[in-house]
């Protein structure tokens, strides 16, 4: 969000920029995470979206596929050197499972290291 000054009040007023208008569901919004906080944040936004869609179809979100990659790329969330990072990511893969269900979005070695994690 930008930060601007109210002519009336003084106070910094915010306003929120293009980078807010990604949607929740989607790499890109997990990508403009600037901090730890702000990453958990992300992640339990994410996570709350898939658990309060319970008939949500893939197809009607496009950007779960990319997503779903990105929370498994090594170097990644699943990896992140901070346990709540971590945690958080896990809860957003469970979400995932469910949204995918049969079929997961990943690979069998993707599946392994999401449990490999879980397991830790």
């Amino acid at each position: 969000m930008h930060n601007t000054m109210s002519r009336t009040t003084g106070r910094k007023s915010r306003r929120p920029s293009q980078q807010e208008s990604v949607p929740i569901l989607s790499a890109a919004y997990l990508k403009n995470a600037k901090s730890k906080k702000d990453i958990i944040s992300r992640l339990s936004a994410i996570t709350n979206a898939l658990e309060s869609d319970p008939e949500l179809d893939p197809s009607d979100a496009p950007g779960l596929a990319s997503l779903s990659t990105l929370l498994v790329q090594p170097d990644s969330f699943l990896h992140h050197k901070d346990s709540d990072v971590r945690l958080h990511t896990l809860l957003a893969c469970m979400e995932l499972f469910y949204v995918y269900a049969p079929e997961p979005p990943w690979d069998e070695e993707e599946i392994l290291d999401i449990f490999r994690v879980m397991v830790r």
